[in-house]
């Protein structure tokens, strides 16, 4: 086994002459820090990995509700349009004043239902006590051209009687009474019997109208009427 190389080395004589300086300026001891550390360094945190985006859900699409249809609205019923009649009235021969006037004659026009039941019962009470009748049965009136040259007075008993012939439409509660001219001849009036039951107002009135009408004529109220009245 070869001896170890005694021979001097450039590094060595440097090393021994550091370490000669330093026992010169009195230090003994060196505390040279490892340049490892002797326990193994905690590892860093672990970088959270990074997630991948997260996807919406998806929607799925909303389906209608089936909900079940309206219910079809009931038609409305129109109003029934009151049926209107007409007939001519004459004077009863009992009065014994139909020579007073030119031409007596009348022409009512109403509902059909004023002349029929207890209406009509009523109707022809009220007439007679005016000294009136019907001279034939009632007709359908379809246009106020039906009543045209038939007399030369008009009773019209009711509104819608008086909106089919009066020109000017006004209402049965503004004008009546009042007498109008019309096409079909001279008119009056008045309300209609159906009101007249347990209504002592609606009698007057109506007894009101019927005199006018007798007066426009050049009549009077028949004796009996007249009897009648005065005994109350």
């Amino acid at each position: 086994m070869n001896a170890p190389d005694t021979s001097s080395h450039p590094l060595i004589d440097s090393l021994e002459s550091y370490l000669k300086g330093i026992e010169e300026q009195g230090l003994r001891e060196i505390v040279l820090e490892h340049p490892f550390p002797a326990s193994k360094p905690e590892a860093p945190p672990a970088r959270p990995r990074q997630q991948p985006a997260a996807v919406p859900p998806r929607e799925e699409p909303v389906k209608p509700t089936l909900l079940p249809p309206p219910p079809k609205p009931e038609p409305v019923a129109a109003p029934v349009e009151e049926k209107l009649v007409w007939c001519t009235l004459i004077r009863l021969a009992e009065c014994g004043d139909s020579g007073k006037a030119a031409d007596s004659s009348v022409i009512l026009v109403t509902g059909a239902n004023e002349i029929e039941e207890a209406e009509g019962l009523l109707l022809k009470q009220i007439l007679h006590a005016a000294g009136y009748e019907f001279l034939s049965n009632p007709l359908p009136l379809t246009h106020p051209d039906d009543v045209k040259g038939a007399g030369v007075r008009i009773l019209a008993m009711g509104n819608h009687a008086l909106q089919k012939i009066s020109p000017a439409g006004m209402d049965l509660k503004i004008v009546r009474g009042m007498w109008q001219n019309t096409p079909y001849g001279k008119l009056i009036p008045t309300f209609p019997p159906s009101i007249l039951p347990d209504n002592p107002a609606g009698k007057k009135a109506v007894w009101q109208d019927l005199k006018s009408l007798l007066k426009d004529l050049n009549l009077e109220v028949p004796n009996w009427t007249q009897k009648k009245l005065s005994g109350k």
